[in-house]
């Protein structure tokens, strides 16, 4: 990897290139970013280094997720990363000691599928306490710094990269809860097609996030890739991106408990504008 994968420049000042995980579960893709931004940025003995660092994590990885066990198994996994960082920032300078431990990690506690994007240029308090109504009745309302993220995530539509391992639910066996989810974000029923998988959506979710040029990488089920109901899935996206690459795991399991699977990765990548 090189210093490019992780920030842009400007005036020779780096910016951390952002990242979305709209499944975080325990936080393992955004922990694995993490690691690869502290091991990526060199020289890493210098105060300046160890900050843009901790920004990169702190203000690049952002993550949303339904279970708020998982949210905070997340948040910890992410606080681990840091923690040497920080350490390394205090040891270089003692005099940045009490503000080092000064930040919100960019990750939320939200219903994903809210997070779609919208033509309003804000979220009013009743939209905020609506999304959060989760139908777990665990979800917590995003607050101070937490509204701040949600915003952010909201009204985001220029990610760099978005990664998932999306929930792998099939309408069959749940049609109260794809019901349930069009009732709540009814925006979500014009990509609505009987048959489908829950993941699509999130699929759909990830590619509005993205700029121009920006790349998504899933792992999910193969069968939207011949599926009848994934035939609007497939248009949005070849409407929207180019399929970069897709490797197929055929009767590998990745995952030793989960049924059917059948996995892909697969990378897309959105259209360049010619404007």
């Amino acid at each position: 990897s090189k210093d490019s994968d992780y920030y842009r420049y400007n005036r020779g000042k780096r910016i951390p290139k952002t990242i979305f995980d709209p499944a975080t579960g325990s936080g393992g893709f955004l922990v694995e970013a993490a690691r690869r931004i502290r091991v990526g940025t060199y020289p890493s003995s210098r105060v300046t280094d160890m900050e843009d660092i901790k920004d990169s994590i702190v203000k690049g990885l952002h993550g949303s997720e339904l279970s708020t066990f998982s949210y905070y198994i997340s948040e910890i996994n992410l606080l681990l990363q840091l923690t040497p960082v920080v350490r390394n920032i205090v040891q270089l300078n003692p005099d940045r000691a009490l503000n080092e431990g000064k930040f919100t990690l960019s990750l939320i506690n939200i219903d994903s599928l809210s997070l779609h994007n919208s033509d309003s240029a804000s979220i009013d308090t009743e939209e905020i306490n609506d999304i959060s109504l989760s139908r777990h009745n665990e979800i917590m309302k995003p607050v101070g710094e937490k509204l701040s993220v949600f915003q952010y995530i909201k009204d985001h539509q220029d990610f760099d990269y978005v990664v998932a391992n999306p929930p792998y639910i099939g309408e069959d066996g749940h049609k109260k809860l794809f019901r349930k989810t069009m009732d709540r974000f009814p925006y979500w029923n014009k990509f609505y097609q009987g048959k489908m998988d829950y993941l699509y959506f999130f699929i759909i979710l990830g590619l509005q996030k993205l700029k121009d040029g920006g790349k998504l990488g899933f792992i999910t089920t193969s069968y939207w890739l011949t599926a009848d109901g994934a035939s609007n899935l497939r248009k949005y996206i070849l409407d929207n991106a180019r399929i970069v690459e897709i490797i197929h795991f055929n009767e590998i399991k990745l995952f030793e408990h989960a049924k059917g699977q059948h996995n892909i990765i697969f990378i897309l990548q959105i259209f360049l504008s010619i404007y």
